[in-house]
């Protein structure tokens, strides 16, 4: 009978052992000074070590058909019961039962996890971690077939994916449903669950969690959670697409910024209005807090404090100018102790200069009033729009009667500046009778 000695390190001091098959072929060979090689793959306590099918020096196989099927496939590592046991290609890895286990030419594939990406078949470039679930089918990418060059971390990541490309999740059930989506990035616990449109992004707990609309980016916690077809919204915060008055479930094109309560601070709508504090693109006419900019430049404001607009400069001078088609038409101005409201009245603006006449004839015509407002029943006195409009036209503006697209009324105003210069006149006229008048009776 041979004998062999192993000494403390375990390699043979002495003696020396060969064991064949078949009375032929080698199976193991140790001699003195060597470690046992085994020339085929072995079975230790029942689990098959060796490099698998097609036995590639490059290759590691360890449990029941690993590598099953390989011949030729190269830099290949299969650990776990039918680890990569349909593989015929390169450069994958799988740790755990059944994981890659359908893969036959799907290259560069990495599992970890007991059915982690078991369906895949030609998907490549792919990478999953994450298997079983308490119902046995939560695993990583495990449906995957045809999907390449995703990245799954976590149980139930991106579970679904079927032959959609280029998506990663990580996070418990990140991307849980989807399955043809790509360019989907999931970052949290169900992140993105039910999401199977393309180019979304949800980073947070339950972010976009019922989202099926695409290309949406949904950050914070909660973010977009209760959205539903909206598409290519953009949220930062825990707006959950339907809180404090603003409702985009369904719709597109919005950006809002909000609170870790999930109020929206700041929003930009589908036609890129900017509201803050409000959800109103006019909260002056709709008489609530806030401050709109249209996109067609119109500022909409309402304030319940002091005042709605504090305007303030270090020294004297203009604190807001107006202009017309890029000119300057007049101004505010202000100084240590007062406010001037100016039009603009330079000569270099003006021609045919000449003296006013007829305008003691006009006031003559103007028709001063009083009338209690309809608002709060409060008197007053002054002028009739439409009235001084048939004297003085340039005091005036807009239309009598005038309604808006809704039938809203568009109420007239009046600039009792403009009427300073025909009551001047109108004084230097009668001035001037009472001189002619006074000269010949005197």
């Amino acid at each position: 009978m041979a004998q062999i000695t192993l000494n403390s390190t375990g390699v043979a001091s002495s003696g020396a052992l060969v064991l064949q098959s078949n009375g032929t072929t080698t199976a193991v060979t140790v001699s003195t000074g060597q470690v046992a090689t085994l020339v085929n793959d072995a079975v230790v306590n029942g689990v098959t070590v060796g490099r698998g099918a097609g036995a590639v020096a490059t290759n590691t196989a360890v449990g029941s058909s690993a590598l099953a099927a390989n011949s030729t496939g190269a830099e290949i590592t299969a650990i776990g019961r039918n680890a990569l046991a349909a593989n015929t290609v390169s450069y994958s890895t799988a740790v755990g039962a059944n994981a890659l286990t359908a893969n036959t030419t799907g290259a560069a594939n990495a599992a970890f996890g007991a059915y982690a990406l078991s369906t895949n078949t030609t998907g490549a470039g792919n990478s999953a971690f994450g298997g079983f679930g308490f119902g046995l089918s939560d695993s990583a990418l495990q449906a995957n077939t045809t999907g390449s060059n995703n990245s799954a971390f976590g149980l139930g990541a991106l579970k679904s994916n079927t032959t959609a490309s280029n998506n990663t999740a990580v996070g418990y059930q990140a991307g849980y449903t989807n399955t043809t989506g790509t360019g989907t990035i999931a970052f949290g616990y169900q992140a993105g669950y039910t999401n199977n449109a393309n180019n979304g992004t949800f980073v947070g707990t339950v972010s976009g969690n019922s989202s099926t609309g695409a290309a949406n980016t949904f950050v914070g916690y909660g973010s977009g959670y209760v959205m539903t077809s909206g598409a290519k919204n953009t949220i930062l915060g825990s707006y959950n697409g339907n809180q404090g008055g603003l409702d985009i479930r369904t719709s597109s094109n919005h950006i809002v910024l909000s609170d870790g309560d999930g109020n929206p601070r700041g929003v930009f709508d589908s036609s890129g209005n900017l509201l803050v504090g409000t959800t109103s693109t006019s909260p002056a006419s709709s008489n609530v807090v806030g401050f709109a900019v249209n996109n067609s430049g119109f500022i909409s404001l309402t304030g319940n404090a002091t005042s709605a607009v504090d305007c303030n400069r270090t020294n004297d001078g203009i604190i807001q100018a107006f202009r017309r088609g890029g000119t300057l038409v007049g101004n505010v101005s202000v100084t240590t102790v007062a406010t001037a409201y100016n039009t603009s009245s330079d000569y270099r603006l003006k021609n045919t200069i000449a003296p006013m006449t007829g305008a003691l004839e006009k006031v003559a015509l103007l028709k001063p009033c009083t009338y209690k407002w309809n608002a709060n029943g409060s008197d007053g006195e002054g002028f009739i729009a439409h009235e001084l409009a048939e004297v003085c036209p340039q005091a005036v503006s807009g239309e009598k009667d005038a309604v808006d697209a809704y039938g809203k009324a568009v109420y007239q105003g009046i600039d009792t500046s403009f009427l300073v210069a025909t009551l001047t006149a109108a004084i230097q006229e009668l001035k001037a009778e009472f001189d002619a008048y006074k000269a010949t009776h005197p």
